[in-house]
């Protein structure tokens, strides 16, 4: 589930900046199965040697749930050059340990 918000402030006519808020909560359900295929095993057990063929077991990891709960900001800057054509930066800074940004989006907009 994801709630952005998100807020456009036009500074003048040539300049809009958008700056929005995106809170995601995210959950799973893992239930891993594994099958092996054996062409031939052989083992001991109790001093008696014994050969199977040809055969599969599966194996089943415990259940696990998993969550995941974060908020994410993204802000852009759009300037109009002129009346057909528009250039927009839109940034989503990360905040986690440092900041950086994490992807960026360059878009050129242009009206015929």
């Amino acid at each position: 589930m994801q709630i952005p918000v998100l807020s456009y402030f036009q500074l003048n006519d040539r300049w809009l900046v958008m700056v929005g808020v995106n809170h995601v909560e995210k959950s799973w359900d893992i239930r891993e199965q594994t099958t092996a295929f054996f062409n031939e095993r052989v083992s001991m057990e109790n001093g008696v040697m014994r050969t199977e063929r040809n055969f599969a077991e599966r194996y089943t990891q415990p259940r696990q749930r998993r969550s995941e709960e974060f908020t994410d900001v993204i802000t852009s800057i759009e300037a109009r050059l002129s009346d057909q054509f528009k250039v927009n930066l839109l940034i989503n800074p990360d905040f986690k340990d440092s900041f950086r940004i994490a992807q960026w989006w360059l878009t050129f907009k242009t009206t015929l």
